[in-house]
């Protein structure tokens, strides 16, 4: 949130502050999204799948990931609908190993979770799930044209 401080007082940073990032970024970008309204607009890539299943259950997960007890109350679809009604993009890999055993299946219920949340504020469009055939890492279709619409005059 500094670095936002800092990143918003310079003259050549604009009227809008967008965050992305793949894996631990991607976390990094959802927390910060969700507790930071300055952020106009999300991408995350590779992060945004049942907390249980993807974080708690897969063995040689990173302990950076790991927030105690936070599965038992909420989950990512619900950290997803804190950014509402800000865009959001969500990329996921059909053979992400870190989706879980579930694969997509356990990435869909949290958007859904999300969904509700921009439905409330009729901003359903404000929420893209790109999928893409690979495994854990950024591919990047459509995040550019996603910014341009969102966070340009």
């Amino acid at each position: 949130m500094r670095l936002a401080d800092y990143l918003l007082a310079l003259p050549q940073t604009g009227e809008f502050l967008a965050c992305a990032g793949m894996s631990g970024g991607g976390q990094q970008t959802v927390w910060f999204s969700a507790m930071d309204e300055r952020v106009c607009a999300a991408i995350t890539s590779g992060y945004f799948y049942g907390v249980k299943e993807s974080l708690i259950e897969l063995p040689h997960n990173c302990a950076c990931n790991f927030v105690p007890f936070f599965f038992e109350t909420a989950d990512m679809g619900e950290l997803g609908a804190l950014i509402a009604p800000r865009p959001l993009f969500v990329e996921s890999g059909e053979k992400d190993p870190l989706n879980g055993k579930s694969g997509l299946d356990n990435v869909r219920p949290q958007l859904e979770t999300a969904r509700k949340a921009y439905r409330l504020f009729d901003a359903e469009e404000c929420l893209v799930h790109s999928v893409h055939p690979g495994g854990h890492q950024w591919v990047g279709d459509g995040m550019i044209s996603f910014l341009k619409k969102w966070c340009t005059d």
